[in-house]
This record gives C-alpha cells, structure tokens and sequence, in this order.
C-alpha cells in the first residue's frame, strides 16, 4: 500500500474514533468524518472503506491485535499459575484498560465499545468477530464461574460486560489525556484493580 494512501486511511480513522466517540455511533455522517480528516476528495471515506460498517471495522482491527497479544500473555502466565476466575478476569480486563493509555485513539475506542453494549443490534458485532485470544478467555471463564441457569448466566454476562466498558469510558472521561495529574497512573491502578474484583466477585457468586 502507497504510504499516501497509509496516511490517508489513518487520517479518516483517527477522525472517525473522535467523532463516534464524542458524538454517537448513529449521529456522525460520513461526509462529516471526510471533512474532518481534511479530505477534500468527498468520495475518499468511501473509497477506502466503502461503508460505515466498514469503517467500524477497520477501527475495530486498528486495536485488536495490541489486546489479542495482552490477552494471550496475561492467560499463558493465569494457566502457568494454576487456572482460577480472578486470573481469567485480569486477562479480560488489563487489556482493554491498557487502550486508556493508549495516544492513538485508545480511549476513543473504549467510548465507542461503551456506546454499543446498549444497541439492540451492536455496531461492531459482525465487522469484529471475536479471535482466538478473546474466544479462549471467554471459554475459561465458562469454566471456572458456577454453573447457573441460563437466564441468570446471561444476566451476568450483560452486567459485567456492561460494567467492564462502561466503567473504562467513564474512568477516561474523568481523566481526560490532556490534563491528567499527577496521581493519574497510581488512580488508574487502583480503579483497574477494583473493577476486575467486582467483575470476579459477581461472576463468582452463586446466584442465590
């Protein structure tokens, strides 16, 4: 690929992930994402990408591999430990929390995941279908959790993963990348340790 054509892809991206994040997965056009990159060429979004659920996509793979790597060493490490649900949760969370550090578009992407665990058909679902790190977390939870009636299992997958992209949006709006202060990083430790707790002590409870 032409480098122009390289940057010109990672310019409509990076607007793409700001604008859906500060202004709704269903309130941004395309022709405001082409404007924003500074694309004069009004075809240009659709040239690369050819559709939203396009764009979606390529945004999804822009930050999949960084968490698919993070996921496989903290379960390599969970499994090397002897198996257990706090250490499946860590590798489901750190990973995603890493993006609140993440200068290219790391928060933008949270927000993003944060808005379309509440659409009745989520945006991101059938451009970024779960890959073998994710899936295998994922499995280990299921065994490692109780044993629950289907009802209340999904009832505590739509709680925890609510609260795990919800908690990250929230947590990065309140620590904005431009002024962060000086007690950022030992906060971020602090709030990444308390949610992966609570997501393992629901996931943990026996349902009675």
């Amino acid at each position: 690929m032409y480098r122009r054509t390289v940057d010109t892809r990672a310019r409509l991206i990076a607007a793409a992930e700001r604008a859906f994040a500060d202004e709704g997965l269903d309130n941004v056009s395309l022709t405001q994402i082409n404007v924003a990159a500074g694309q004069k060429n009004k075809s240009a979004l659709q040239y690369h990408f050819q559709s939203k659920a396009g764009l979606l996509g390529a945004i999804a793979e822009k930050h999949r591999d960084s968490i698919e790597d993070e996921r496989r060493r903290l379960l390599d490490a969970a499994e090397e430990r002897g198996i257990d649900l706090p250490g499946v949760v860590e590798a489901l969370v750190v990973p995603l929390a890493k993006k609140l550090d993440d200068p290219d578009g790391g928060v933008y992407y949270l927000r993003m995941m944060a808005q379309d665990r509440g659409r009745p058909t989520q945006a991101f679902s059938t451009e970024a279908p779960l890959r073998g790190e994710t899936k295998r977390v994922l499995a280990r939870l299921a065994e490692v959790s109780p044993p629950l009636p289907k009802a209340e299992s999904r009832a505590k997958t739509i709680l925890v993963f609510g609260l795990l992209f919800h908690a990250l949006a929230d947590f990065s709006r309140q620590y904005p990348v431009h002024r962060r202060p000086k007690r950022y990083a030992k906060d971020r430790d602090v709030f990444v340790r308390s949610l992966t707790h609570a997501m393992a002590a629901i996931l943990g409870s026996s349902g009675d």
